[in-house]
């Protein structure tokens, strides 16, 4: 339960981070998210190593193992493409500029 909690915590950071990036402009910082991000996809990797060798010991239920590896992997889904959205709102942002100078 505390793995889900710092999941939360750890992915609702890296939102507001993106957020600010995109409000500011400011996409010079896009390496301290790329960093974050992988803190955040290490997590879940362990997590999820952690949650096989619960089920190996038999410590916890096949539905709440499931349910958990599941919101697992939709969480890096949901990293891995809020990083996308982030770059491609710098390559719009950068395209409408080279327009507006031209």
């Amino acid at each position: 339960m505390e793995e889900l909690y710092d999941l939360v915590r750890m992915t609702k950071d890296l939102i507001k981070q993106i957020n600010l990036i995109i409000k500011k402009g400011e996409y010079s910082k896009i390496d301290a998210v790329i960093i974050h991000q992988q803190k955040i996809l290490k997590f879940i990797d362990t997590s999820r190593k952690k949650q096989v060798k619960r089920i190996k010991a038999n410590e916890v239920g096949t539905r709440n193992s499931m349910l958990f590896l599941s919101i697992l992997s939709e969480s890096k889904n949901l990293i891995l493409q809020s990083l996308n959205v982030l770059k491609a709102h710098r390559d719009f942002a950068d395209s409408m500029n080279e327009e507006i100078t031209d």
